[in-house]
């Protein structure tokens, strides 16, 4: 069982620090996944647990909006911007990110690692792409803005976290699915060591050539504020053959976090209700219009919407 987020001062400092030593994601070859802060002290721990168990029920009650998305859905907006950036092939899929996204787009082959390599678990994968853009609208992150793309059958073989988060996001798309938790929704590897601390924004993305999902969340190992410094628009999707498994991690921030109307419990106070504090972050900002984020939702699903294959 993942436990729930926590950061104190120091802990986003420590933060702050390990993403400047050693990055989040990777940069310069295959890196480890984020280190986030420490994990909770024992007496903190005891009412962990039971905060894990009222979670669910509560945003089950709270979140009406993450009901029922049935496989057949589209995304329902009102106008999607016109993709003219520039075209990013990454490996055989290609996309178009526009210009309020990225000056420029980075696109490298990641040697695979094997089981016997690798010096953590998530590090092992087969030989895959990525692809970095630079001039993104938000600098200071805890993430940096990456696309992969994996090949989908090997990465399962070789890897057993990404077989359980692949073959929960073909669940998901392929018959409709109740969401009680934000952990019900594919766990990316990167965050195999973090909780999903809310999930918002939870929409289907169709491309010409398969399918995705695209949620609004948090990651972290510990109970934390939710800030602006570690939002994230997250992006899984699968080529409808399955040969393809597609993954963005795209910073993301809102001007209304943190936000005025939920107050934030204190770090202190072992009986502090922090399953409903995340509750009501969530369900503020489902309130929220797609444009007022920061880069808008409609930007970043008309990139991923121009997902083909190369031809």
């Amino acid at each position: 069982m993942r436990t729930l987020p926590r950061a104190v001062g120091l802990g986003l400092m420590v933060w702050a620090l390990l993403s400047l030593a050693c990055g989040l994601l990777p940069r310069l070859g295959l890196e480890a996944p984020p280190t986030l802060p420490p994990t909770p002290s024992a007496d903190l721990h005891s009412t962990l647990s039971v905060l894990q168990t009222q979670i669910t029920q509560l945003q089950a009650t709270s979140r009406p909006e993450m009901a029922t998305l049935p496989p057949s859905s589209r995304a329902v907006e009102t106008s999607l911007p016109p993709v003219t950036g520039q075209a990013v092939a990454l490996g055989p899929l290609r996309l178009d990110v526009p210009a309020e996204l990225a000056l420029q787009v980075d696109v490298e082959t990641v040697p695979a690692v094997s089981a016997a390599e690798a010096f953590d678990p998530w590090e092992v994968a087969p030989a895959h792409w990525r692809a970095r853009l630079w001039g993104y609208p938000i600098i200071e992150h805890f993430y940096e803005p990456w696309i992969w793309v994996y090949p989908a059958h090997d990465y399962m073989q070789m890897n057993a976290e990404a077989e359980r988060t692949i073959q929960t996001l073909e669940v998901f798309l392929n018959q409709p699915l109740q969401l009680n938790s934000p952990e019900d929704l594919p766990h990316p590897v990167f965050a195999s060591m973090a909780a999903r601390v809310f999930a918002a924004h939870v929409q289907r993305l169709d491309f010409s050539v398969g399918s995705g999902i695209r949620v609004i969340t948090y990651y972290a190992e510990d109970i934390t504020p939710i800030e602006n410094s570690a939002l994230l628009y997250e992006f899984q999707g699968l080529s409808a053959d399955g040969a393809w498994y597609i993954v963005a991690t795209l910073p993301l921030n809102h001007p209304g976090l943190p936000a005025a109307d939920v107050g934030v419990p204190d770090l202190n106070d072992p009986n502090a209700d922090w399953s409903r504090y995340y509750a009501a972050v969530t369900a503020f900002l489902e309130r929220q219009p797609a444009i007022s984020f920061t880069p808008p939702l409609a930007s970043l699903d008309a990139t991923f919407r121009t997902l083909r294959v190369m031809r």
